[in-house]
């Protein structure tokens, strides 16, 4: 007797995408929080670091508004991050949450630096916005 084959329907996933906010980060900012990802960790955490990145990634369109900007002290094809202008990005709170503790992980771990000053008082200790 043959055995029927049952499709098992995967459970739907919890919904992570809640309520968003918006913060304005410096290019400084932005880049300090690529910066603190982990290459490697789950495969969730994975995919919240994808949306983070999008988020805080750098558009051609703010380079080139930067080159426009410089003088000739650089050369063509560099842009220094302090004449990119900040840019509100939007985080849900399974995102702020990601990035804070890895805050804290860095900062137990004495690894934080002045870039990651900013950074620190807007989600850990929700400074300069609604980020806790």
């Amino acid at each position: 007797m043959r055995r029927r084959q049952t499709t098992k329907t995967l459970p739907k996933p919890k919904r992570l995408y809640r309520r968003t906010v918006k913060m304005l980060l410096t290019a400084l900012d932005r880049a300090a929080i690529m910066r603190s990802m982990p290459e490697k960790t789950d495969f969730q955490s994975l995919l919240l670091i994808g949306d983070i990145n999008r988020a805080v990634s750098f558009t051609d369109d703010e380079f080139k508004a930067a080159r426009e900007k410089q003088t000739g002290e650089v050369e063509a094809n560099q842009v220094r991050l302090t004449d990119i202008p900040p840019r509100e990005c939007e985080f849900n709170e399974s995102q702020k949450n990601l990035i804070a503790s890895r805050l804290r992980e860095l900062d137990k771990a004495k690894q934080l630096d002045g870039a990651h000053v900013g950074i620190y008082r807007m989600f850990v200790n929700g400074e300069n916005g609604e980020a806790k």
